[in-house]
Parts: C-alpha cells; structure tokens; sequence
C-alpha cells in the first residue's frame, strides 16, 4: 500500500468570464503545508476573450463554439462589452488583450500555469509575454474593477 500525499495539482477554468474557481477553489489550493498547484484552462474562453470576435460569430456545427452559449445573443453582448473596457486598460499600458487576459489568470498566486490554445505563432507569443505582467498588482485592481462593473468578481 502506498501513502497518499494529498493532491499535488488541480485543473480548472479560469479566466475573466469565468471566476468560480477564483473563489472557491483557488483559495482552498493555497492552503496546508504543500499547496495544490493550479493549471488554468480555458483562459481565453475558447478565443472569447482574445477580442479578435468584434460581432456576433457563426461557427460550423462540429466546432464547439457553435453550441457554447457564449458565443450567443446576450451572454456574447455581455462579453463583447466587457472586452471593450478591457481593451481601453491593454491600450493605456501598451500590451495586448490577450496578453492581459493570460496575465490576470496568472497573477493569481495559486495558479502554477496557464493552458492557452493557440493557431499560429504570432499567438504563442501574444500570450506567452503575459507573464512578465505578473508582478504589476495595480494594473490587477484595475482589471478587477472593470470586471466589477460587468458583474465579474
């Protein structure tokens, strides 16, 4: 029989529009004496939130999006109008919407890692710099009150 040494990782969703984990989870990871490290996924919600969807989107019916309700009517509205705000933050400090999305999930001390999908290399390193905006916790408060005003946090 092998000793257990509790749970080493955990993955979950995480990203602006989607903060359950925030809450309720991450807290519970940082806790005991070997914290619980944190892979996040779906950071971008499914290229959501990496703004490049200015209208409305169609997609063919064997691509998830199709079917993902934030993809449609208000939940996209919703969406569309908090990335607005949030591209106004990203132009004052001269990065990208992405970049500033990854680098809010991963100035959560719990997570460890990001999982981000990515089509081509141009993407890889949109996202990839976002971890040098970890430390920079004003431009965090900042994020967090405009998610505030969208109904996130």
């Amino acid at each position: 029989m092998h000793a257990t040494q509790g749970v080493a990782s955990l993955q979950t969703p995480l990203s602006l529009l989607r903060r359950e984990a925030e809450h309720e989870v991450l807290g519970v990871c940082g806790q005991g004496p070997q914290p619980t490290a944190v892979f996040a996924y779906e950071t971008l919600c499914r290229g959501l939130l990496t703004g490049r969807f200015r209208s409305l989107p169609t997609f063919p019916a064997t691509d998830q999006r199709s079917w993902d309700e934030r993809f449609q009517g208000r939940r996209f509205a919703h969406a569309r109008a908090l990335l607005d705000d949030l591209q106004k933050v990203a132009d004052r400090v001269h990065i990208g919407l992405p970049e500033l999305v990854v680098g809010w999930v991963l100035a959560k001390k719990q997570v460890h890692c990001a999982i981000v999908g990515a089509r081509t290399p141009d993407q890889i390193i949109q996202t990839a710099t976002a971890a040098r905006l970890v430390s920079k916790s004003k431009l965090w408060a900042i994020v967090d009150k405009v998610a505030a005003l969208h109904g996130g946090g």
